[in-house]
């Protein structure tokens, strides 16, 4: 491989870190290619069932939602693959930086993980790597629209079942919510005439069927369709309003973040998981307040989606992230943001990593003497002394914590 060409001059230590993540990577890489195998046969028979009839029997039901089961258990993998990798990223861009740096004897910025993008330097490897990841994220995408479709599916055929019941008389009688934008505001037709059909819907499985046939522009972060989905969000029928929370995922856009704040302050945990996934990409200073508001969440799934969450933010935003949520919440969050903040070991990470020395949690206050003692090779009793001794040889370190 290319990568272990280059590296040739480097350390044996830190030869063999770089082949075992490569050799991770290949492990990953098959055990996603026979989940991606099973999840291609779950979809074939899901495509098979096609549109439900009104006098579909109960097993037909519970086949539909074993299927919903087994693709939900699909995203999951994808998921954790997903993060996988970029995790990898990581691993690789810090092994690469140290060994450049023990093998030219000076002192040089640690690799980035965009660093590793077609640059020649580091290998075609690190490419086809990062290729993988966007190829993971488009499939994430596509996985959680079918499992959107495959819900609606559901929908429709316990609606024909109890005789086309879901009408909800107060629903006239609610109050509604600011929207992003009007009826009148609307200029797509398409989406105008949705909107409109929507507030006249008196079944859930007729709103449900709206939203999905709006499913492929939500994939493509139609802007104009926000004003719906927040409608749906105000639904009194959970499944409209999980719908419309995966239809939040796509968008990359800081329009969407008023959604998402509702969508988190919601009782339904589906619902408070599937807002965060647009947190990753934004990159505004409210996805640091959005994330933090999840890292509280009383669901341990939401919390660890907050966490990832952060993994995957721009610099800029993650830190500001960290350091709005250290400190706070549960002694295993307050690890996990620790730990974050030792791999990203910059002086921003630093100044946050001291205040966790003022924690009330003494075992807390020693993991992080033991951080601060790997970053700056510094041993501390307590905040104080670690700040005077910060503030007088801060300058002695660059950005990356390199002395200079």
């Amino acid at each position: 491989m290319e990568i272990l060409t280059i590296t040739g001059k480097w350390g044996n230590k830190d030869m063999v870190k770089i082949r075992q993540c490569e050799m991770k990577k290949f492990f990953r890489r098959a055990a996603y290619s026979t989940a991606f195998f099973v999840l291609i046969v779950v979809l074939v028979g899901c495509t098979k069932k096609g549109k439900a009839a009104s006098g579909e029997k109960p097993d037909e039901i519970w086949a539909l939602e074993e299927k919903i089961r087994v693709l939900n258990a699909e995203l999951e993998s994808v998921r954790k693959e997903l993060h996988s990798e970029r995790e990898t990223s990581l691993e690789l861009a810090q092994l690469l930086s140290r060994s450049r740096q023990g093998g030219a004897g000076e002192s040089v910025r640690p690799v980035e993980v965009s660093d590793l993008k077609g640059d020649g330097k580091v290998g075609g490897e690190s490419d086809s790597h990062l290729t993988h990841i966007e190829e993971l994220s488009r499939e994430l995408a596509r996985l959680r629209m079918e499992n959107n479709r495959l819900a609606w599916e559901l929908q429709t055929l316990q609606a024909a079942r109890s005789g086309g019941s879901g009408v909800f008389p107060s629903e006239q009688n609610r109050t509604a919510a600011v929207e992003v934008h009007t009826v009148q505001s609307l200029g797509n037709p398409t989406i105008r005439e949705a909107y409109a059909s929507f507030s006249e819907a008196a079944t859930s499985s007729g709103r449900l069927e709206i939203l999905e046939s709006m499913a492929g522009m939500a994939f493509e972060q139609e802007p104009e369709l926000l004003g719906l989905l927040e409608k749906a969000l105000d639904d009194p029928d959970p499944e409209v309003v999980r719908s419309a929370a995966q239809m939040l995922e796509p968008y990359r856009s800081a329009q969407v973040l008023p959604l998402a704040e509702k969508a988190l302050r919601s009782r339904d945990e589906e619902v408070r998981y599937c807002a965060l996934a647009p947190l990753e990409e934004i990159e505004d200073p409210k996805c640091a307040e959005l994330v933090v508001l999840a890292l509280s969440d009383p669901s341990e799934t939401v919390r660890g989606r907050a966490l990832d969450v952060i993994r995957g933010q721009a610099p800029d935003i993650q830190i500001l992230s960290l350091r709005r949520a250290f400190g706070s919440g549960s002694d295993e969050v307050k690890s996990e943001l620790l730990s974050l903040l030792e791999l990203r070991g910059d002086k921003a990470a630093v100044e946050v990593i001291l205040n966790g020395l003022n924690d009330p949690n003494p075992e807390f206050r020693e993991e992080v003497k033991g951080v601060l003692q790997v970053l700056l090779d510094q041993e501390f009793k307590n905040y104080n002394q670690a700040m005077r001794w910060w503030k007088a040889n801060e300058h002695r370190y660059d950005e990356h914590l390199f002395e200079q």
